[in-house]
């Protein structure tokens, strides 16, 4: 659906397979942010990944392995302020007002050390996992 939306800005010289690439990219993305804030998303998830289908193959424990390490191996590079944030409102499940009180910083601060914190995160993942690694291991086990 989303190759004929923009059928305009195609430009067959260049490789198809970097447009289908960048397109699912940006969609694994936009649900990864959507499913951040959207706590009954998270949860619809989380309902559907407890019942693992029959067709579940080892390969999806590696990858889910490959997945939990790179993840420490992001929240290890992160400056320790921005770690902190990330563990109170995403690992411990604070509000930013909260983790704001605790640290002693502004929302402001805690909002922004979260945007960024995430960011990096999907970077690192998706620049030394790629995209084949499994965005539903993602919710399960950090969200």
């Amino acid at each position: 659906m989303k190759v004929w939306e923009i059928r305009e800005r195609i430009q067959p010289e260049l490789p198809f397979a970097g447009y289908i690439y960048r397109i699912a990219r940006n969609h694994v993305f936009k649900t990864l942010e959507r499913a951040a804030t959207d706590r009954g998303l998270r949860e619809q998830i989380l309902a559907q990944l407890n019942t693992l289908p029959e067709g579940f193959h080892p390969e999806q424990v590696v990858k889910s392995k490959e997945y939990d390490r790179l993840f420490h191996e992001a929240l290890n590079q992160m400056p320790p302020q921005r770690l902190n944030v990330f563990r109170l409102c995403r690992q411990e499940g604070r509000t930013y007002d909260e983790a704001a009180e605790i640290l002693g910083i502004s929302r402001n601060a805690v909002k922004k050390h979260m945007v960024l914190g995430m960011r990096f995160i999907h970077d690192y993942i998706f620049r030394y996992g790629g995209v084949s690694l499994s965005v539903a291991f993602y919710f399960k086990n950090y969200f």
